[in-house]
């Protein structure tokens, strides 16, 4: 049998995924919290020399904060939570990795919740931005959006030359 996937979550006493590498088949690997919010990772470089495809991060942060690191490796799907970047950071990640599929090309997260027996969804935005509510501030969230696209093609154009 051969790993490809693994998912660890709530570990936080796990700071280092250097041995990540030593997986040749892993595609697939998600980690982060669950339940608790502790989880720190020293650093993410040792996905580019890991055959990973697709990642997942639902953790507190990473301490080198690098995660342009990974424009350099194999990710072909990348997920994490948005609302802790800023929206220039998130644009420029995007534009690194070409043909980038996951929740982290979407600059936003959609969420609801009940209040006063009804049901209120939010546009959750990058860092230092605020919410959007849904319904009523579609023309924002298309401002929004059209301005983080041209972040990305800012990044990509100066990527090329």
């Amino acid at each position: 049998m051969i790993l490809t996937g693994l998912a660890v979550y709530d570990f936080s006493r796990l700071h280092s995924i250097e041995e990540i590498a030593t997986a040749p088949n892993l595609e697939y690997f998600s980690i982060g919290n669950l339940a608790w919010s502790r989880m720190e990772l020293e650093s993410l470089t040792p996905l580019v020399d890991s055959s990973v495809r697709h990642f997942s991060w639902w953790g507190e942060k990473i301490l080198d904060k690098d995660f342009m690191c990974l424009t350099k490796s194999n990710i072909t799907e990348l997920d994490l939570i948005i609302t802790r970047f800023k929206m220039d950071e998130l644009a420029r990640l995007v534009a690194g990795i070409p043909g980038l599929k996951g929740k982290a090309t979407v600059p936003y997260r959609e969420m609801g919740y009940f209040e006063e027996g009804k049901q209120t969804a939010y546009y959750f935005l990058c860092k230092g931005k605020r919410r959007l509510l849904k319904g009523r501030d579609e023309d924002k969230l298309a401002k929004y959006l059209n301005d983080f696209q041209g972040l990305v093609e800012q990044y990509r154009a100066k990527a090329e030359d």
